[in-house]
């Protein structure tokens, strides 16, 4: 891949990016690294597209969080005095291909709080609703994971889908009381008896 960032400049002008990671080192054509005043060393040449003041330039290095910076060249080579700052962009996410992406990994550059939520996130169940399900028993046809012990899931929270099929029990939610290890689930009376085809989360 190419010329993935793009700025809109006067025409006829010298620019040339500074890349900066999460950490804040600057590329400096073979890895990130401290940035020194020897601005030469971090500086990333764009390249105008014929005379319509569109520049390009090719962002380095693999996924991670990234703050640009564009300088416009006044002198014969980059200069950390000389030269003026066009426009800074980020923090975003460089998913090595394209940037602006969310990506949970990348967020603030600390994958520490993000490895939490997905913890979280992995404890969600899912499940599908079976026939023969009343206002206090929801019988159902999958839960992932799987039911495999009695009261498993007593004590969570069962919250129906906003796009479930009863419309009526959407986004509506009730404590189990008790579950059995077939995928029964015992709760407090809903306003609906959910049929065949509702689905639902375990929190």
């Amino acid at each position: 891949m190419a010329n993935e960032a793009y700025l809109r400049h006067e025409t006829g002008k010298t620019v040339y990016v500074v890349e900066v990671n999460a950490a804040g080192q600057a590329w400096n054509g073979a890895a990130f690294a401290t940035e020194t005043t020897t601005r030469s060393t971090f500086a990333i040449t764009a390249t105008e597209i014929g005379t319509t003041g569109n520049y390009q330039a090719t962002i380095p290095g693999t996924a991670g969080m990234r703050r640009r910076f564009w300088y416009e060249q006044f002198g014969g080579s980059p200069s950390a005095t000389d030269d003026t700052l066009i426009q800074a962009e980020g923090p975003e996410w460089w998913d090595g291909t394209t940037t602006g992406g969310a990506n949970l990994l990348g967020i603030n550059g600390d994958g520490t709080g993000v490895a939490a939520f997905g913890r979280a996130v992995n404890a969600i169940v899912k499940g599908t609703v079976g026939s023969a399900s009343t206002t206090t028993s929801i019988v159902t046809s999958s839960l992932s994971p799987s039911a495999i012990e009695s009261d498993q899931f007593k004590g969570r929270i069962v919250t129906f889908d906003k796009d479930t099929t009863t419309t009526a029990l959407r986004g509506q939610a009730t404590d189990i009381t008790a579950s059995s290890a077939g995928g029964v689930l015992t709760v407090t009376a809903l306003t609906h008896a959910p049929v065949s085809g509702d689905t639902f989360t375990i929190q």
